[in-house]
Parts: structure tokens; C-alpha cells; sequence
């Protein structure tokens, strides 16, 4: 994790602004006995490479925490969102425009109470995504299955766009749109 925000645990409190970014085991985050989120909140990212990007857009304005996932987050990462729902804070989650990103989104929603917000994943960007991957034949079934079992879920309307597009697209294809997310 990385920009701003406060842990307190057991040890002592740990903030996060000195640091570039930081890591810490899922045991540490399970003893975290508060977590102090910056005003702009939380934004979970799923990637590595666009986790680094964020972080060196908010290095110039240390008022949101982000947060790597490293794709479904563990115990660690889910607690630390929960704790950030508790406190009221907004949390956005980025992730693929695929299906597993797609997922990634609705467990963070789901597991927020429904606060959470997808971002840089709504049908206009599928739209207006520039590179794309061709959908194979076993993920273009998987989008169908899911959209018949769960219609009306969160992010349905940008699996629909995948289909309608024929394409899935990284996290790293949006980099440019990053400082835009940042000012969400």
C-alpha cells in the first residue's frame, strides 16, 4: 500500500506517507486495531504495474491510500477494506476489464456493503479502450454464463460491452487515464 493513511497495531501505529509504498502480512492487518484513511479514501488496484502508477501519481498529493490487491484479495486486503468501509471512507476498486476483474469488483462491493465503485471499468471505456486481447471461445461462454446467472449485478452492462467488443483489456492498456482516476 502507499500515498497516506495510518495503521495502529498491537506494536505501534505505522503510517503509511514517509514511504513510497509498504507492505504488510495478512497476520499484521488481522491484529490492525484502527486504521486511519485519508480523504480521498481508498483505491484498491489489482495489478502490480498500474499499483505503481497510481502511486506515482499520488506521491505529489499524499490524500488517498492505495491499495495492491495482487488480483482476489486475500484475508489481509479484505480486512483492511472493511475497516475502511467501517470508517465511512469512499473505496474505489480498479481492476481488469475482463472477467476475473469483473468478479474482483463485485466481492470488493459486496464485501463493502455495496460501497464500493468500479472504476475505469463502465462500458464507455470498454468502448473507447485503444488495445485489446480477442476474447477466446472459453471466455466468451464464461461472459455469457455469468451474465445469464447474474443479469443484474454490478458491472453486468461492461460484460456486455466485452462481448459486444470481442476484446478483454489489461489494467496497464488505461495507464494514461490513471490521473483521471486519481481526480474521481
Amino acid at each position: 500500500m502507499g500515498g497516506a493513511g495510518m495503521l495502529s497495531c498491537a506494536k505501534g501505529d505505522i503510517g503509511i506517507d514517509p514511504f513510497r509504498y509498504i507492505g504488510c502480512s495478512s497476520e499484521d492487518i488481522l491484529g490492525m486495531q484502527h486504521l486511519q484513511v485519508p480523504e480521498h479514501g481508498v483505491l484498491l488496484v489489482e495489478n502490480l504495474t498500474p499499483f505503481h502508477s497510481c502511486i506515482d501519481q499520488v506521491s505529489r498529493d499524499r490524500s488517498l491510500l492505495v491499495v495492491w490487491s495482487g488480483g482476489f484479495p486475500n484475508r489481509g486486503v479484505t480486512q483492511l477494506i472493511q475497516a475502511a468501509a467501517s470508517a465511512k471512507a469512499r473505496i474505489r476498486v480498479w481492476c481488469d476489464l475482463d472477467l476475473s476483474g469483473v468478479r474482483i469488483a463485485r466481492l470488493v462491493h459486496k464485501q463493502t456493503g455495496g460501497t464500493a465503485e468500479p472504476v475505469l471499468m463502465q462500458p464507455d471505456v470498454v468502448r473507447t479502450a485503444s488495445r485489446g486481447c480477442k476474447l477466446s471461445e472459453v471466455q466468451l461462454r464464461n461472459i455469457e454464463r455469468d451474465l445469464e446467472s447474474h443479469p443484474d449485478d454490478i458491472l453486468s452492462e461492461t460484460l456486455r460491452a466485452l462481448l459486444e467488443r470481442g476484446e478483454w483489456f489489461e489494467q496497464e492498456t488505461l495507464l494514461s487515464k490513471i490521473p483521471e482516476l486519481i481526480r474521481l
